[in-house]
């Protein structure tokens, strides 16, 4: 890979309230020790987020079996039917990495915590030269994150009504999604497959639709 980049836009300042969090307050799996608040592009590697990823359970772990964050970044990766830039269908969620899977509802009632999450992504894609997630690139990763909670809810929970806003649309990708049922082990060793493949043609310039 080319080196990281070594300073961070403009668009990767501190968030919020950093100061006040100066020293380092975790253990990554490769044995870095950073601060999430002030997280830089030399901290942030693929296989702590492949790692912690195949580990942390999609919605706050109430569903049937396990499945992780991970497989759910693979699988709208894979899908071509979904719109998006691969490498941001798959990295969309790299930010659980570093801080606390938090359902959406709940986020408006955390203060900073989406800006501490933006600034992290921001991080995330600058390490990798990466486009930020934002505007048409965003809009598009949406969809299929949508879609992707409508068929994750009727796979993996008793009652996938509260869902119905999900739900495919004539207008939506005709697709029907089926789950892999990965164990850690696997959805973190296809992450990093997955991502390999698509980061050397980032490289090049050239990346993978």
């Amino acid at each position: 890979m080319k080196k990281k980049q070594q300073k961070l836009n403009q668009n990767t300042a501190e968030p919020p309230k950093a100061h006040l969090y100066e020293k380092p307050c975790m253990l990554t799996y490769t044995g870095k020790v950073i601060n999430p608040l002030k997280l830089s592009v030399e901290d942030v590697c693929i296989e702590d987020i492949a790692h912690a990823l195949s580990n942390m359970c999609r919605y706050n772990g109430h569903v049937s079996k396990f499945y992780s964050v991970a497989e759910h970044c693979i699988i709208m990766a894979a899908t071509d039917e979904f719109p998006g830039w691969a490498p941001w269908k798959l990295l969309h969620d790299a930010s659980e990495a570093y801080l606390p899977d938090v359902c959406a509802g709940y986020k408006d009632w955390l203060g900073d915590f989406e800006e501490i999450e933006e600034h992290v992504l921001r991080v995330i894609a600058d390490a990798f030269s990466m486009p930020y997630l934002e505007g048409e690139i965003l809009r598009e990763v949406k969809v299929g994150d949508r879609l992707m909670i409508h068929w994750e809810s009727k796979a993996l929970m008793p009652d996938s009504s509260i869902f119905e806003q999900f739900a495919p649309t004539k207008d939506s990708p005709q697709v029907k999604i089926e789950l892999l049922g990965l164990t850690p082990w696997q959805a973190e060793q296809l992450y990093l497959k997955a991502f390999y493949h698509m980061y050397r043609p980032i490289e090049e310039g050239e990346p993978n639709a």
